[in-house]
């Protein structure tokens, strides 16, 4: 079900299931950021910058034969107090069977969540409160990467689009009976 609060609804994301409004800030729409390869391991890649705002695009590349699997890391500054949130949208057919996994975490390895988004699912809206300012991770994989059959993992079509902003708080203000 929609969120079907008037007070943001024509920049709400579809599909918002929070118990607390949390409407998106569409007011500054960013870049559209490209995933560039190689970007599986932190470590050791070069991992694409975005900002909030920005669109996030990418491929998940097909088995190369050698139980490497692509994973698609990419970087982003946050600050104390902020709600990030990301829209998974536009996957490609690639996904149908499998479905597209997507984790969110610090850099420091100290903080982060995973999520998936199902093969009956057409998006998937998340949103995490940011501990503390630093920079995190976001990264996005086909959950054939852990099946018997990784050959069946990635490809042409498994491709993904993920939309990205701070979500801003709107709380409702309690009244105390007898006050």
């Amino acid at each position: 079900p929609d969120d079907m609060d008037p007070a943001d609804m024509p920049d709400d994301m579809e599909g918002d299931m929070d118990p607390v409004d949390m409407p998106d800030d569409m007011s500054n729409p960013g870049d559209v950021v490209d995933e560039v390869e190689p970007n599986n391991d932190p470590s050791t890649d070069t991992i694409t910058a975005f900002t909030p705002g920005d669109t996030i695009r990418g491929t998940i590349a097909a088995y190369d034969g050698n139980n490497d699997i692509d994973v698609d890391f990419f970087r982003v500054t946050l600050s104390a107090g902020d709600v990030f949130q990301w829209t998974i949208s536009n996957t490609g057919a690639g996904f149908a069977s499998t479905g597209l996994g997507t984790a969110f975490q610090a850099e420091d390895g100290s903080f982060g969540l995973e999520r998936y988004l199902s093969t009956n699912d057409t998006t998937l809206t998340r949103q995490v409160f940011i501990p503390e300012d630093g920079e995190y991770f976001i990264y996005f994989y086909d959950l054939a990467a852990a099946s018997d059959t990784p050959a069946n993992h990635g490809g042409a079509t498994s491709t993904y689009e993920i939309s990205t902003s701070i979500a801003s708080l709107n709380p409702d203000a309690l009244s105390v009976p007898g006050t």
